[in-house]
């Protein structure tokens, strides 16, 4: 009996999480599918499959997301769940630094970046806030998963942007 509840609480795990995943990569080739229409549109090169993660920084798009074309230099920034769609010159980013709150639990006492005591740091609200040459938004934030990712996507920003 204990062996049949197991399997069907296993069923049941594979099967959110199979849903999940057919969700999530639903959204991603929806991305795509817009990038290649403002590739047609516009005239730009920007990636349009799944190995062109890299030329992208943020993974939500009602929050905002950057896909670059080194190409032609130019940014799709795409807010309110791909609704909102602006095509920017590669001179709208100025700079760019990664952003968080810290929590720390356990007892210890966060001062600044140090923390005093036992207690474990952790960041949360990670994003990359970039500072813009539009005068009417002079920062956007781009939210990340965590802050590793938040690292990688600040290396490939850079390479990206000045390379």
């Amino acid at each position: 009996m204990e062996y049949v509840i197991l399997l069907v609480v296993g069923l049941v795990i594979y099967c959110l999480y199979w849903g999940y995943r057919k969700i999530f990569w639903h959204g991603v080739d929806q991305f795509y599918a817009m990038m290649a229409d403002l590739n047609k549109r516009h005239g730009t090169s920007f990636g349009t499959t799944r190995e062109d993660y890299n030329t992208v920084i943020g993974r939500n798009t009602a929050k905002g997301v950057m896909a670059f074309d080194k190409k032609n230099r130019k940014i799709a920034y795409v807010t309110k769940a791909g609704k909102q769609v602006e095509i920017l010159d590669y001179k709208f980013i100025r700079t760019w630094r990664i952003t968080y709150d810290e929590k720390t639990s356990g007892g210890g006492i966060a001062i600044g970046a140090t923390v005093a005591g036992s207690g474990r740091t952790t960041r949360h609200n990670v994003a990359i806030e970039i500072g813009t040459t539009d005068i009417n938004r002079p920062t956007v934030r781009i939210w990340m998963l965590n802050y590793a990712h938040a690292q990688d996507s600040i290396e490939r920003l850079d390479i990206l942007i000045n390379h």
